[in-house]
């Protein structure tokens, strides 16, 4: 079984890696052609960052610190660019990946062998899904890659916290007795909400999510309540900076006040369109089977029932009332956010290419957590379940590679995916040979133009093919 562990965690390095070779050094985002630019430009680095009238098209959403990486995207890009290699798989996506495998091992590390698999063998399920392939080979905003890893810790250091079972040794929260571990508990829990809320709108409302769930620990189980200190100041902290903070450093900065127009949701009038909802729904379901190798419905909801009635995790709860909330919970604001995203972006729903690529991801990164503290309720070492799930989470991870170039190739047929596809691949071989082609659009020609500033063998290759004939 540790031969086996050891292979599992060994292939999550090619699947890492597995971007950079499926999309040929990654594709390059329309947007993204500009706020490289931008990013790059001589300005001092806060100014770059606190300024969403620019990074945002004229939104403000309080997330800084997503802008911070974007920006250290493009000094990525930049950097080998000046290696003559343009590399369009960012930097923050490929960061997150390893993240998120890091917070994986370390979660199993003290886990029975056969537990560490098969939450190993998750991980891979993950990793080698198409909305992680292609969301981490597309050069875009580092938001909701990064917002994935983070969203895992969070999950998980609430299963250690709240209710992890004594089968897997002795939880953090069941040895909260020194004011230190208090105290390092709670400034755990505050920065990593804090830290979901800087990134993204969605890790905002997450945090809220995170308040709600220890709220009700705390209730139910009458514990200490530096856990909910800490959370409620994260929340109140991310609603002064939202609110005060943020607007007074971009005025401070760059001389102008955010406009909080697209922060306006109308939440009564969404709450009250049921088909915002069954859209939401269905973005949420297709993500889940896409996870899981693209199963057919039916088998999907067999095949997980089977998976529950061998491993009964409802038995091994510490706190079972705690948990069935918890599993309710968030499902439940995914549904509430998507159907709210719907409602102001319809593309998130209409194109065939936006529900597989990037705004799914945050939801399937919260699959594998829920997933990974499933796997640590319920089985033991030797108990015949762990066969039957590794086993599945084997053969959905292999189904997922081999669906690889079918999801690209519906891809292809929706309108923004196709834009993207074409225009990335004439400017990476327009890079590669000096010679900008003619039906690159003016967004990618104008980002040739300027990769000339930042490779040097590119501006010889360039200059090459502009020296007229002799004869």
């Amino acid at each position: 079984m540790r031969a086996a562990l050891l292979c599992a965690r060994l292939l999550v390095i090619p699947a890492l890696i597995a971007p950079f070779w499926f999309w040929n050094n990654g594709l390059l985002e329309l947007e993204a052609t500009q706020f490289v630019q931008r990013y790059l430009a001589d300005r001092p680095i806060l100014q770059k960052v606190f300024d969403p009238h620019i990074n945002d098209i004229g939104t403000y959403q309080a997330r800084e610190l997503s802008y911070f990486f974007d920006y250290l995207d493009a000094r990525v890009f930049a950097f080998f660019m000046n290696l003559d290699r343009a590399i369009f798989v960012p930097a923050s996506s490929v960061g997150a990946g390893f993240l998120t495998a890091l917070v994986i091992v370390w979660q199993t590390r003290r886990w029975p062998a056969a537990t560490a698999l098969a939450a190993t063998l998750l991980l891979l399920l993950y990793l080698t899904n198409f909305i992680y392939v292609v969301t981490s080979g597309v050069f875009y905003r580092s938001t909701k890659p990064l917002l994935a890893p983070v969203l895992i810790a969070t999950v998980l250091y609430l299963f250690n916290v709240l209710a992890r079972p004594a089968s897997l040794g002795e939880a953090p929260g069941g040895a909260l007795q020194s004011r230190a571990q208090r105290a390092r508990h709670a400034v755990t829990l505050f920065t990593l909400l804090c830290t979901l809320s800087l990134l993204d709108r969605q890790g905002f409302f997450l945090a809220v999510v995170g308040l709600a769930i220890v709220v009700m620990y705390w209730i139910s189980r009458k514990a200490s309540g530096g856990l909910v200190i800490a959370a409620g100041s994260a929340v109140v902290s991310m609603v002064v900076y939202n609110m005060l903070v943020g607007p007074a450093l971009i005025r401070a900065l760059n001389g102008y006040n955010p406009s909080f127009q697209y922060q306006n949701v109308r939440l009564a009038e969404i709450l009250t369109t049921p088909q915002h909802f069954v859209r939401a729904a269905e973005i949420l379901w297709q993500a889940t089977r896409v996870l899981v190798g693209g199963l057919p419905s039916a088998l999907a909801v067999i095949l997980l029932a089977v998976a529950l009635w061998r491993l009964q995790p409802w038995r091994r709860a510490r706190h079972p009332t705690v948990g069935m909330l918890v599993v309710v919970a968030l499902p439940a604001a995914f549904l509430l956010m998507f159907a709210i995203m719907v409602a102001r972006h319809p593309a998130i729903y209409d194109l065939t290419d936006h529900r597989l690529w990037y705004y799914p991801l945050p939801w399937q990164a919260l699959l594998l957590a829920g997933g990974t503290c499933a796997i640590g309720y319920s089985i033991r070492a030797g108990k015949a379940g762990t066969a039957l799930l590794c086993g599945i989470l084997a053969l959905a991870t292999v189904s997922n590679v081999t669906q690889w170039n079918s999801y690209r190739r519906d891809m292809s047929f929706s309108q923004w995916f196709r834009v993207v596809s074409q225009q990335s691949e004439a400017l990476k071989a327009s890079l590669q040979d000096g010679r900008p082609r003619p039906f690159l659009s003016p967004e990618y020609a104008d980002f040739y133009q300027y990769c000339l500033r930042l490779s040097p063998a590119l501006k010889v290759r360039d200059a090459a093919t502009r020296q007229p004939v002799v004869r």
